[in-house]
C-alpha cells in the first residue's frame, strides 16, 4: 500500500523512493520461519520452503471442513433481517394507494408485522431471530450429515482393506 502511495505521489511531482518500502529483514521469504501446517515444509537443504504432497487426510480435512454453527446463522439472520426491513422500507417510501400487498403475505408467518414504519421493525427483529435460527439448524445438520458420510467412508475403507488381505 505504501509503495502504491509513493507511485502516485511521484505522479504529481514528488521524488519518493518506491524501492525502500520493506525493505527489512523480516519481509523476505528466506528469512522467515513459519511453516504452513498443510502445505509448506522447510527444505533439507537450506531454509527455504517448498511444497510438499498433501496426504489423503489432508483432503478428506479440506473436503469434510466444519461449518461453523453460530457463525452461519448470525449472517443469515443478519441478511435476512436488513433484507426484509430495507424492502419494507423501500415499499413505504414509494408509497401508492396499496402499499406492498405482496410483501404483507408475510403477516402470516410473522407474528405482528406489517407494511408500516413499526411492521418493518418488527420484520427486522423476527425475520432476524427466524435466520439465525435457521442458519445455525442448517449448520449443524449438515456438520452432523458430513461427519455421517465421513465415518461411512472410513467404514467402508477398513471393510475394503480387510477384503484385500
Amino acid at each position: 500500500m505504501l509503495t502504491a502511495v509513493y507511485a502516485a505521489r511521484n505522479v504529481v511531482g514528488e521524488k519518493n523512493d518506491v524501492w525502500s518500502v520493506n525493505t527489512e529483514q523480516e519481509y523476505h521469504e528466506e528469512k522467515r520461519k513459519e511453516v504452513a501446517k498443510t502445505t509448506i515444509v522447510p527444505s533439507t537443504s537450506g531454509e527455504r520452503m517448498t511444497p510438499r504432497r498433501l496426504t489423503a487426510d489432508d483432503l478428506i480435512e479440506a473436503a469434510f471442513a466444519r461449518l461453523d454453527p453460530l457463525a452461519l446463522g448470525a449472517s443469515v439472520g443478519i441478511v435476512a433481517g436488513i433484507g426484509l426491513f430495507l424492502a419494507t422500507i423501500t415499499l413505504l417510501l414509494k408509497g401508492g394507494e396499496v402499499v406492498g400487498p405482496t410483501l404483507r403475505l408475510l403477516d402470516n408467518f410473522l407474528i405482528g408485522f406489517n407494511v408500516t414504519w413499526t411492521g418493518s421493525l418488527i420484520g427486522l427483529a423476527e425475520s432476524t431471530v427466524g435466520g439465525f435460527v435457521f442458519g445455525f439448524a442448517f449448520a449443524s445438520l449438515r456438520n452432523l450429515g458430513m461427519d455421517a458420510y465421513a465415518w461411512m467412508l472410513q467404514r467402508r475403507a477398513q471393510r475394503d482393506l480387510l477384503e484385500k488381505v
